[in-house]
């Protein structure tokens, strides 16, 4: 994987950098309306 995002010029992994990026701000905004951040990265019931 690093051979090819070195040797290559295509957008391929800027695009899935983003779609992670994009996911994982998803499930932090999906987590925190549904069971609140707190409780879910500190622990706290």
């Amino acid at each position: 994987m690093y051979v090819y995002a070195t040797e290559s010029i295509d957008p391929m992994m800027a695009a899935v950098s983003a779609l992670v990026i994009a996911l994982t701000a998803a499930t932090m905004i999906l987590l925190d309306r549904v069971y609140g951040l707190d409780r879910v990265l500190v622990g706290k019931h």
